[in-house]
């Protein structure tokens, strides 16, 4: 908090959020947070749901995380999907190492992937299933998840983040093949595409009345630029500098059912990109 620019930063910060917070979160993938295998002392649940957020993260893929109240009784059950009281709605639920689930998360999830729902547990699945409580908890099988789509395998480590920005990019994470795959057919219409893929770019997605929000950052100490095709129906682009409240106009292409537009950021820089 003693560096010269660290108001400058908060002030940015606090800006950034209240233009994010104007609008409802627009991301298909539900992550879901093995609470119950952490309470048992699973730290491999834990490790695992960490190095899921970085894979997604890395291949500009939005989520939201979704607790066990949330997955059993929270979210309105469609056919094939998930919706929030905010209206998003998830075609896509990924279960990272867990290794005890609830019977009504069990339920509800046979049910969503049946109607065309995409369930993804990736590392293993379950061993417990639990009724009222951990002490009715019954015995799972492999066999028991046939429904769903299962990836044996784990996600490198991810290591905790340094205080200060590394000298250096940080070195991707090593994703087995079968996790790429499994996530690339589950998540079939994905908010943005790359003309070439990078791990160092991060995005979130916000909705508002008239607009996508797109807030972009590169996570890398070398500039970074990429092609962006944006999934909108919105039909011109704008730079919106939160630090100065300046609206640029961006130069846009029309693609099927999205907008194309060049992105360009200086080593870690963050951009908001709004298309109206």
């Amino acid at each position: 908090m003693a560096e010269a620019g660290f108001p400058a930063l908060m002030q940015y910060t606090q800006r950034v959020s209240y233009l994010m917070a104007m609008g409802r979160p627009a991301a298909s993938v539900a992550l879901y947070l093995p609470s119950s295998s952490m309470w048992m002392g699973d730290s491999a649940a834990d490790a695992a749901f960490v190095s899921t957020e970085r894979m997604l993260s890395e291949r500009q893929i939005d989520f939201d995380i979704v607790g066990e109240d949330a997955l059993a009784q929270d979210l309105i059950a469609g056919h094939g999907s998930f919706t929030t009281l905010s209206g998003n709605r998830y075609t896509t639920v990924i279960l990272p190492g867990v290794s005890l689930l609830s019977q009504a998360d069990f339920d509800r999830l046979r049910t969503f992937a049946a109607g065309g729902g995409h369930v993804v547990f990736l590392g293993r699945t379950p061993s417990l299933i639990a009724g009222r409580t951990i002490l009715n908890a019954r015995s799972a099988t492999p066999s028991d998840f046939s429904w769903a789509t299962v990836v044996a395998g784990e996600l490198s480590a991810t290591p905790t983040p340094p205080m200060y920005p590394p000298a250096t990019s940080p070195a991707p994470q090593v994703v087995p093949d079968a996790f790429r795959r499994a996530i690339a057919a589950a998540v079939t219409a994905p908010d943005i595409t790359l003309d070439r893929p990078t791990t160092a770019l991060r995005y979130m997605r916000r909705r508002l009345k008239d607009a996508d929000v797109y807030f972009f950052f590169n996570e890398s100490a070398e500039p970074l630029s990429r092609t962006a095709t944006l999934r909108t129906t919105g039909r011109r682009a704008e730079i919106w500098d939160a630090q100065t409240g300046n609206v640029t106009a961006l130069k846009s292409s029309r693609a099927k059912d999205a907008r194309r537009v060049q992105l360009t950021l200086a080593p870690y820089q963050a951009e908001v990109i709004v298309i109206r």
